[in-house]
């Protein structure tokens, strides 16, 4: 059994729709990024990384390249999930951290999409929503997301993607 932790975060943004989970959720604000900057499946990637001791996203997707600029976080999963060779993810646990929207009514709509995603059952996919208590102002407003995996056995093949 192998264990992995990612975190991610990012500032709100005016004019960028805000994708979480690779569900787009309506707000008038989005999360400012390279990519399409959904804050959880970047998180999940990383954590996938970790547990496989293979570095971090931006070792594989470098902000300064330009090919990089509005790739789809489901993009990005999907080329991590390419890693594990064998053996296959066992549970995910998603902590997002965020003062505005509220998520309660999607909660179930992005667990589902990330279950989906990751060919794991439903149950063995959790999403928390905290708020951040106003410790950072709105008109600053971020979000922060950390998942911890495990993977049972995996292989892991070596290389870059």
């Amino acid at each position: 059994m192998r264990t992995g932790l990612g975190i991610d975060i990012h500032r709100f943004s005016k004019g960028r729709k805000l994708i979480l989970g690779g569900i787009e959720i309506p707000c008038q604000l989005g999360l400012k990024g390279i990519s399409d900057a959904d804050i959880i499946l970047h998180s999940v990637s990383d954590a996938i990384l970790g547990a496989l001791s293979l570095g971090d996203l931006g070792d594989y997707f470098p902000p300064e390249n330009p090919k990089n600029r509005g790739i789809s976080s489901i993009k990005i999963l999907k080329k991590v999930l390419s890693f594990l060779k064998q053996g296959k993810i066992n549970n995910l646990d998603i902590t997002l951290i965020t003062e505005k929207p509220r998520l309660k009514e999607y909660k179930d709509k992005i667990t589902s999409n990330i279950s989906k995603l990751l060919s794991l059952p439903k149950n063995r996919v959790n999403l928390k929503v905290k708020s951040q208590e106003a410790l950072i102002p709105a008109k600053k407003g971020c979000a922060i997301c950390l998942s911890i995996v495990t993977i049972k056995s995996s292989l892991v093949r070596r290389g870059r993607i």
